[in-house]
Formats: C-alpha cells, sequence, structure tokens
C-alpha cells in the first residue's frame, strides 16, 4: 500500500522537524562538552607544570589544586570564557623544566617565566600555540636553540630569552613574523627591519 501525497509530505515534515530538534539540542550539548574539554586540557597542562616543577620556594603553585578554579590559581588569568589567556610566573625561583603540554594551552596569550631557574632544552612545543603574543623565559637555564616552529606562531609580538644557555642562530621561519620583536642582552631586534642574526 503506497502512501497518496498528502501523506508522504507529512511524513517529510516529521523527519524535517525530528532533525531541526536534533540539530537544536543535541548539537549544543557536543559544544558544552567540547569546551568543557578544553578548560580541562588547561587545567591538566598547567597542573603538569606544576608536577613538573621540583622546587617552589615560595609556595607560589601551593594552590594549584585539580578541582580548583583554575581561574584562581596564582599567575593564571582568563577571558570570558574560563579559558587561561596568561600565565605570568616571573621571579618565583622555580626549578624544574617546562613540560611539552604547555603547548595544549590554545587561547595562551602570554606567558612569562622570567627570572626563575627552569632548564632544558628550548621548547619547541611553544610552536603549537597559535594565539602566543608575548613569550619571556629570560634568566633561566635553558639549553638548544630557538625551534623553527615558532614559525608558526603568527601573533607573536615579543620574545625575550636573554640569560640562558642557548646556542646557534635565529631559525629563518621566523622572518615571516614581521611585527616580531627579539630582545637579546644587547638589542632589540625587529625582524621588519633586521636581519637574522645570531644569538648573543
Amino acid at each position: 500500500m503506497t502512501m497518496g501525497l498528502q501523506e508522504q509530505v507529512n511524513f517529510c515534515k516529521g523527519w524535517f522537524i525530528f532533525f531541526l530538534l536534533c540539530f537544536c539540542f543535541v548539537l549544543p550539548t557536543f559544544s558544552f562538552n567540547d569546551f568543557q574539554n578544553q578548560k580541562q586540557i588547561d587545567a591538566q597542562a598547567l597542573l603538569e607544570l606544576k608536577m613538573s616543577v621540583k622546587i617552589d620556594p615560595t609556595f607560589s603553585l601551593s594552590n594549584w589544586v585539580a578541582g580548583n578554579n583554575v581561574c584562581n590559581w596564582t599567575g593564571i588569568t582568563c577571558n570570558d570564557q574560563k579559558r587561561v589567556v596568561s600565565v605570568v610566573l616571573k621571579y618565583k625561583e622555580l626549578s624544574g623544566q617546562i613540560p611539552p603540554h604547555m603547548g595544549n594551552i590554545s587561547f595562551l596569550t602570554t606567558l612569562d617565566l622570567s627570572y626563575n631557574y627552569l632548564s632544558g632544552s628550548s621548547t619547541h612545543h611553544f610552536g603549537r600555540l597559535e594565539k602566543l603574543q608575548y613569550l619571556n623565559l629570560d634568566g633561566n637555564h635553558l639549553q638548544g636553540s630557538i625551534p623553527p616552529s615558532m614559525g608558526t606562531c603568527t601573533n607573536l609580538l615579543h620574545l625575550t630569552l636573554e640569560n640562558n644557555f642557548l646556542s646557534g642562530s635565529i631559525p629563518a621561519e621566523l622572518s615571516s613574523l614581521h611585527n616580531l620583536e627579539i630582545v637579546d642582552s644587547e638589542t632589540t631586534m625587529s625582524l621588519q627591519s633586521q636581519p637574522i642574526n645570531q644569538i648573543k
């Protein structure tokens, strides 16, 4: 038995309404869950940093506790969506290393870990931080060279790596970052007007 034209129209309307309801109610649920997952990724990355810090004489990371609001942690600033946008822990006398998980904080615009005792190789994972604008790792014990992956940080404006144990040259990949200023121990170099120079 075949359906008449009106029955077919009503059948199609029914399915259309069903899919519309799914779009209105199910899709926002997925979006909310994804948003919550991203917030958890931010918190987990910071907890990895805490675990990588072996000495914290000023107890700066003492309130970095899983389950607590990450936006209330010392040195952390969040945006209106509760995503971490700034990590500032300068002059805290922290000893340890910077874990690769820091490259997972996708909304991070400012990272200042200057004047601590952080060691290890220069951190290539910062190249994943596409929103990063300000990076200051001055006065640590970092080794290695500036990774070419930093060239993917298209919003980077300020890079300070002086007073470490870095070697090599500024990667050519950074030459496309026309607004970037690289501060070394003797000069501030703007890649818009300066050739690629050796790290001092």
